[in-house]
């Protein structure tokens, strides 16, 4: 974290996450930390799918396929307005990071980093994605397959009324 060590109490801080099998381009991290400074996000996405980003000429067609269909299908099903809802390279800032109390979350890959997204959305944390070239694997091997597409099959609670409910939560 460039700011501070962290805390439950929160520090200011930022916490990167990126997969360690050296795709997401680290040297990107100063424009990420300096768009949530400008912006006030609480979380910036290093994304592959607004303009500008790219992923990278070795991804094989089936894989290019299945991440923009997940991408569509969870964009389409939880409508957060996040372009590259399962992508793992993100800055948050060390509050929305809490807001969002990861440790609950019951996704775990692809679907971990949809559900994160989609929470920030809901609790109001601004979001911002920046573009990125999203490279070549150097180690380790792809957890997204045709079988397990790593989104919900159904959107997760939403927080507020539902139809059909009370101002008070409960349905007549």
């Amino acid at each position: 974290a460039p700011e501070g060590a962290g805390g439950a109490g929160g520090t200011g801080g930022y916490v990167v996450q990126m997969d360690a099998d050296g795709s997401h381009p680290a040297a990107v991290l100063p424009e990420m930390v300096g768009v949530a400074r400008s912006t006030g996000a609480g979380l910036v996405i290093g994304s592959r799918y607004v303009a500008g980003g790219r992923l990278a000429a070795g991804w094989e067609r089936h894989r290019r396929m299945l991440s923009r269909g997940a991408n569509a299908y969870a964009g389409a099903l939880l409508g957060t307005g996040i372009r590259d809802l399962t992508g793992g390279f993100n800055l948050w800032r060390e509050e929305a990071l809490w807001a969002v109390a990861p440790q609950d979350a019951a996704g775990a890959g692809h679907a971990f980093q949809v559900e994160l997204k989609h929470r920030a959305v809901v609790r109001g944390v601004r979001v911002v994605e920046v573009p990125i070239r999203f490279g070549a694997r150097r180690a380790g091997d792809s957890k997204l397959s045709a079988a397990v597409p790593g989104v919900p099959l159904r959107p997760p609670a939403r927080r507020g009324r539902r139809r059909g409910s009370t101002p008070g939560g409960t349905a007549p």
